[in-house]
């Protein structure tokens, strides 16, 4: 495996990711004890947190509440408003940071000066 690539989920991890779906329907997980729960590095939990977001609705806002919920009920919404926020307003600023690396490949890779 390439340093870079994503580690694939092994049988194990599959397990954890469907445990960690399941605790997160009941109410908010800090990633402290999301590690402790599953034995898992923080780097480790991001990634399953980031997978089950892929398809079902995880709530994570900055400041609000301490760590991750799925949206299970109309009484999330507030929650899920501001997650969505926040990960467009990340979503730009990440944009705005493409900006000049793409110049710069361009300049070195296709000869293009801006």
């Amino acid at each position: 495996m390439n340093k870079c690539e994503k580690p694939e989920f092994t049988l194990e991890m599959r397990k954890k990711l469907n445990c960690m779906y399941s605790l997160l329907k009941v109410r908010f997980y800090s990633k402290t004890e999301l590690m402790k729960i599953f034995g898992l590095g923080e780097r480790q939990i991001r990634m399953l947190i980031e997978e089950i977001s892929h398809r079902f609705p995880v709530i994570s806002t900055s400041g609000t509440n301490a760590g991750y919920k799925l949206a299970t009920s109309e009484k999330d919404l507030k929650l899920v408003e501001n997650t969505w926020a926040e990960l467009s307003s990340r979503k730009e600023k990440l944009d705005l940071r493409i900006g000049p690396l793409a110049k710069f490949r361009d300049k070195y890779k296709y000869n293009i000066s801006k």
